[in-house]
């Protein structure tokens, strides 16, 4: 719930959409097309063909990427100094864990949120400006 008492607050708190939201209604359509693409992609057995500069200090043959199964890493940076106090993370959880997944041959939503693996700050964590992350080095 909060960097006091370390609690994440249930889903059921935040009174969320869940059927429509696993259907798409709050998502920009470009989401559930990349989604879609990328599980047909998987299901035929699609590998990565081109190049990409931004991954060349990976030490892999990138021919052998499973595109349907990529990881996804995300973060976000302060954009102003001299902090940012961060809220909303546990609705945010509250929505990867009611709503990841996919829907089977008859309809029925299969719930793989635990097959993520998640790192999530508590709400009310500060995070420092530490200069804009587009011109700052790796």
């Amino acid at each position: 719930m909060s960097v006091f008492d370390r609690r994440r607050l249930a889903p059921s708190v935040f009174k969320l959409d869940v059927e429509r939201m696993r259907q798409g209604w709050y998502s920009d359509k470009y989401f559930i097309n990349i989604a879609r693409t990328l599980a047909e992609l998987a299901r035929q057995g699609y590998r990565f063909g081109g190049s990409a500069d931004d991954l060349s200090d990976l030490d892999k043959d990138l021919s052998n990427v499973d595109v349907g199964s990529i990881e996804v890493e995300m973060q976000w940076f302060p954009r102003r100094a001299p902090s940012t106090v961060v809220v909303g993370v546990d609705k945010a959880l509250a929505m990867l864990r009611e709503c990841t997944g996919h829907f089977d041959d008859e309809g029925r939503f299969v719930n793989t949120f635990d097959a993520l693996e998640v790192w999530a700050v508590q709400d009310g964590t500060e995070a420092p400006y530490e200069g804009d992350p587009a011109t700052s080095p790796r």
